[in-house]
């Protein structure tokens, strides 16, 4: 996999984990007198972003903190792939800066870092490919709780 592919991967992934989240939000709190409207306007991420959504889920019931743990890595690394380039020095005196942005970046360019900002808000270098592993490490992880936790909620 090309590691354009991997971003999109990454990100196509993370949307759906942002549906899936959605998903235990609404079975949460039933909204079926308004159920489309629920998910379509007050769960869109337009209107309510993914650090919003994880402020609803700390305050249901039986939410571990571990898997809130979780899909804060999980967002951090998603947000550090969305807001960086993860391939090009950003301050070379060699590169020209002038060119077309889609102008291919050479090979040279390339030094597969992003910069991830943690827990305490200080920005830390990491690798991408470390990064990538993890993230999916976790979506392996988190996938099975959030299922277990939506199972836990519509027997109830």
């Amino acid at each position: 996999m090309t590691n354009e592919e991997k971003i999109g991967d990454l990100m196509n992934k993370f949307n759906n984990l942002e549906i899936f989240v959605n998903h235990t939000i609404g079975l949460y709190f039933s909204p079926a007198k308004h159920e489309t409207e629920f998910y379509n306007i007050l769960l869109n991420g337009t209107v309510v972003g993914f650090g919003q959504k994880m402020k609803i889920l700390a305050n249901m019931e039986n939410i571990e903190n571990k898997l809130l743990s979780m899909l804060t890595d999980l967002m951090s690394i998603r947000n550090a792939v969305a807001h960086n380039n993860p391939y090009m020095k950003s301050l070379d005196s060699e590169r020209n800066f002038d060119a077309p942005i889609f102008q291919p970046v050479p090979k040279k360019y390339f030094i597969k870092h992003i910069n991830v900002m943690n827990s305490s808000g200080k920005i830390k270098t990491k690798d991408f490919e470390e990064e990538y592993d993890k993230f999916n490490n976790l979506l392996d992880e988190v996938i099975p709780t959030l299922q277990k936790f939506n199972l836990a909620l519509a027997t109830n």
